[in-house]
């Protein structure tokens, strides 16, 4: 299941970098590509989340408390990036993208970040954690 993770992650910072590179050209005149990749990059991110709530939670029937402990600052800095994230999906809607490429392109970059930090710490930390639990 871990590898299963890891190349989730691996797909997602991919889709994540080349929307950056995407985001620093101009505006696109038909928004199609960016609907589509916005689209693509919510279910992956969708799909993945499940997954791995599903994989924490059957580990964490056999993880120690400093593994709880981890989980739950994880689980709170999760929530925090998903709760902004479901706000900017919300707020930047394909009309206001289009009055505010670069704005947009500002704001996306600052969750990607984020998004990437998390992630980062999930294959450094969290997933070894969990992993000691199978």
């Amino acid at each position: 299941m871990q590898g299963t993770m890891r190349a989730e992650h691996d797909a997602l910072r991919t889709m994540v970098r080349e929307f950056a590179e995407f985001l620093n050209g101009p505006l696109p005149q038909d928004m199609a590509d960016a609907s589509k990749r916005r689209l693509e990059f919510s279910r992956l991110f969708r799909s993945h989340i499940v997954a791995e709530r599903d994989y924490a939670r059957a580990c964490l029937q056999y993880a120690d408390k400093s593994v709880h402990a981890l989980m739950e600052e994880y689980s709170r800095a999760f929530h925090a990036l998903y709760f902004d994230y479901s706000r900017h999906i919300q707020h930047w809607g394909l009309d206001r993208v289009r009055e505010d490429w670069r704005g947009y392109g500002k704001a996306v970059g600052e969750l990607r970040e984020r998004f990437l930090k998390l992630m980062d710490w999930e294959d450094a930390e969290i997933l070894p954690a969990l992993a000691v639990t199978e």
